[in-house]
């Protein structure tokens, strides 16, 4: 005998442990839903909504990273190389403070508070800026350049994308 159970859902339906228990075959009963789709249980793929969203928490990781990175590399040659950089504890003290500063940021981002957009689109407009100024230097210089501008683009379109305002709640 063959048995088959469909629901129809109107809203959120929440699981019983009647339906994660195996049936005769010993697997577990899938629950359809009013589309026809099989819903086990397991979270759905993230939508174009939560795209541009978890994309504004990557760049803003990745921007938190690079800062630091630069940071590390700036005391690194001053340290190696003595008299190149006269301020370099000053100047690698103010790099590590704007990381702490895209850090909060990106919590901000990754709890959903409000807080965040504002200064994420701030950064970004700073990262066009870089950008656009490093692109008269070396080739090596515009090819960071060029990644630090669609970095920077792709950050600003997500930040001012109605789905991060709605992930933040304003």
């Amino acid at each position: 005998m063959v048995s088959v159970r469909v629901e129809v859902r109107v809203g959120p339906v929440a699981r019983t442990p009647k339906d994660d228990a195996p049936d005769a075959s010993g697997k577990p009963n899938d629950v359809v839903d009013s589309t026809g789709k099989v819903d086990s249980g397991l979270e759905p793929p993230p939508t174009g909504r939560l795209v541009q969203v978890r994309v504004a928490i990557a760049i803003a990781a990745l921007e938190t990273l690079g800062v630091v990175v630069y940071a590390i590399s700036v005391a690194v040659a001053a340290i190696r190389t003595p008299g190149t950089i006269s301020a370099w504890p000053v100047e690698v003290a103010i790099y590590l403070i704007f990381a702490g500063g895209l850090f909060l940021v990106l919590r901000g981002l990754i709890d959903g508070r409000g807080f965040a957009r504002a200064p994420f689109v701030v950064a970004q407009m700073f990262g066009l800026i870089v950008g656009w100024t490093l692109l008269s230097g070396t080739d090596f210089v515009r090819f960071g350049a060029v990644i630090i501008l669609l970095m920077s683009a792709t950050g600003l379109a997500a930040g001012l994308s109605p789905a991060l305002r709605a992930h933040l709640g304003r």
